[in-house]
C-alpha cells in the first residue's frame, strides 16, 4: 500500500473516531500491510479482517475493538499494544511478540477465514498455531475457548478470569502467571509449566495435567474435580486451608453462624470474631451474612461466590483475597486493606433492612469502604452503587464496566479518576 494512501486512511480514521466531518472508518479488509511501521498508531475499531500484517511494527498501537478476524500477525511486534476487546479469532500469530500487550476480553478462539482460491472456489486460510510469545501481557477475561496454544510462552501473563475451556496448552510455559478465577475446565495442560502461578478460584475440572509442573502454585479455592493431580508435580503447591483445619473455637463460630443464618436467628449463634488468622482459608460459596470479622487476616483467602451481606470486615487485612462474584451488599469494610483483591462481578450495593419477621422495612444499609485501601484491586463489572468510598485509595484499580452510580467519593484517592456516577471508563 502506498505510504501516502495509508496516511490518508489513518487521517480519515482519526476524524471518524472524533466524529469530525470527512471522517471514515479505516477498512483494511484483506489488505497488505506487511512490514509496515505502525508504531503508536490509533486504529480503534478498525476493519482489518484478513489483513496481512506479517512483520509489521505495531509497538504501542491502539487496536482496541478492532476486527482482526483471520488476520496474519506473523512475526508482528505488538509489544505494549492495546488489543482489548479485539476480534482475533483465527488470526495467525506465529512468532508474534505480545510482551506487555493488553488483550483484555479479546476473542482469541479459533476461526476460519474463507478466501477465494485460484480456480475461483472458496478455501479456508490455514490457522496460525505456531509458537507465540505473550509474556507479561494482559489477557484478563480473554476468550480462548478451545484455542490450540501448544508450546506458547505466556510467562508472568495476567489471565485472570480468562476462558480457557477445552484449550490445548500442552507444553506451554505459564510460569508466574495469574490464572485466578480462570476457567480451565477440560483443558489440556499436559507437560505445561505452571510453576508459581496464582490459580485461586480457577476451574480445573476435568483438566489433563499429566507431567504438568505446578510447583509452588497457589491453588486456594480451585475446583479440582476430576483433575488427577497425582500425575502432576505439586511440590510446594499451596492448597487452601479448610474449615476443618481451624481451631475448635473458630470452626464452631463459622458452623454455628451457618445455622443462625439459615434459621433467621432462631438457632445457632451469630459469628463475632476479632483478629483471627484466616489467611488462605477456603470459604468459597459460604454464607457469612451478618457476621462480624473485625481486624481479621483474610489475605489470600478464597471467598468467591460467598454471601457476605451486611458482614463487618472493618480494619481487616484482605489483601489478594478472592471475592469474585461475592455479595457484599451493605457490608462494612471501613479501614480494611484490599490491595490487589479480586472483586470482579462482586455486589456492593445497598442491602435491604428487614424486620424480625423478615419483611422489608423500606430502609437500606449501604456498603461502607471508608478509608479502605483498594490499590490495584479488580473492580471490573463490580456494583458499587451508593457505596461510601470516602477517603478510600482507588489507585490503579481495574474498573472496566464498574457501576459507581451514587457512590460517595469524598477525599478518595483516584488515579485514574473514577468516571461520573453511572458511567464507566475502559482501562487503557
Amino acid at each position: 500500500m502506498p505510504p501516502a494512501y495509508l496516511q490518508q486512511i489513518l487521517a480519515d480514521h482519526a476524524k471518524w473516531l472524533k466524529s469530525q466531518p470527512g471522517g471514515m472508518r479505516a477498512d483494511f479488509t484483506l489488505g497488505n500491510l506487511q512490514g509496515v511501521d505502525l508504531t503508536g498508531v490509533d486504529l480503534r475499531d478498525a476493519k482489518m479482517s484478513g489483513v496481512r500484517l506479517g512483520g509489521a511494527i505495531l509497538t504501542g498501537a491502539n487496536l482496541r475493538g478492532a476486527d482482526l478476524f483471520g488476520a496474519d500477525l506473523s512475526h508482528c511486534d505488538l509489544s505494549e499494544a492495546v488489543l482489548a476487546d479485539a476480534d482475533l479469532r483465527g488470526a495467525r500469530l506465529h512468532g508474534a511478540n505480545f510482551i506487555s500487550a493488553n488483550l483484555r476480553r479479546a476473542d482469541l478462539r479459533d476461526g476460519t477465514l474463507l478466501t477465494q482460491s485460484a480456480d475461483g472456489g472458496i478455501e479456508p486460510c490455514a490457522p496460525g498455531y505456531q509458537t507465540v510469545s505473550i509474556d507479561q501481557a494482559d489477557l484478563s477475561r480473554a476468550d480462548m475457548t478451545g484455542k490450540r496454544m501448544t508450546g506458547w510462552s505466556m510467562t508472568r501473563t495476567d489471565l485472570t478470569g480468562a476462558l480457557l475451556r477445552n484449550a490445548d496448552l500442552s507444553g506451554a510455559d505459564l510460569s508466574e502467571s495469574n490464572l485466578q478465577n480462570a476457567d480451565l475446565s477440560n483443558a489440556n495442560l499436559t507437560n505445561a509449566v505452571m510453576a508459581s502461578t496464582r490459580m485461586s478460584g480457577a476451574i480445573l475440572k476435568g483438566a489433563a495435567v499429566a507431567g504438568c509442573s505446578l510447583r509452588g502454585a497457589d491453588l486456594y479455592g480451585a475446583d479440582l474435580d476430576h483433575c488427577d493431580l497425582t500425575l502432576a508435580d505439586t511440590t510446594n503447591a499451596m492448597f487452601a486451608r479448610t474449615i476443618e483445619t481451624l481451631d475448635a473455637n473458630l470452626r464452631r463460630a463459622i458452623l454455628e453462624h451457618g445455622k443462625w443464618v439459615e434459621s433467621a436467628g432462631a438457632a445457632g449463634e451469630r459469628a463475632e470474631v476479632d483478629g483471627a488468622d484466616l489467611r488462605g482459608i477456603d470459604l468459597s460459596g459460604v454464607n457469612l451474612s451478618g457476621a462480624v470479622f473485625r481486624n481479621v487476616d483474610l489475605s489470600g483467602a478464597a471467598l468467591n461466590g460467598a454471601k457476605l451481606i451486611m458482614a463487618d470486615f472493618s480494619k481487616g487485612v484482605l489483601d489478594e483475597i478472592n471475592l469474585y462474584g461475592a455479595n457484599l451488599s451493605g457490608a462494612k469494610l471501613d479501614g480494611a486493606s484490599l490491595v490487589r483483591a479480586d472483586l470482579t462481578q462482586a455486589k456492593l450495593a445497598p442491602a435491604s433492612i428487614n424486620d424480625a419477621n423478615g419483611k422489608p422495612t423500606g430502609r437500606q444499609c449501604i456498603t461502607s469502604l471508608k478509608g479502605a485501601n483498594l490499590r490495584q484491586a479488580r473492580l471490573a463489572y463490580c456494583t458499587l452503587r451508593e457505596a461510601d468510598l470516602s477517603g478510600a485509595d482507588l489507585t490503579d484499580v481495574d474498573r472496566v464496566n464498574a457501576n459507581f452510580a451514587g457512590a460517595k467519593l469524598t477525599d478518595a484517592s483516584l488515579h485514574p479518576p473514577v468516571d461520573p456516577p453511572g458511567k464507566s471508563k475502559p482501562a487503557a
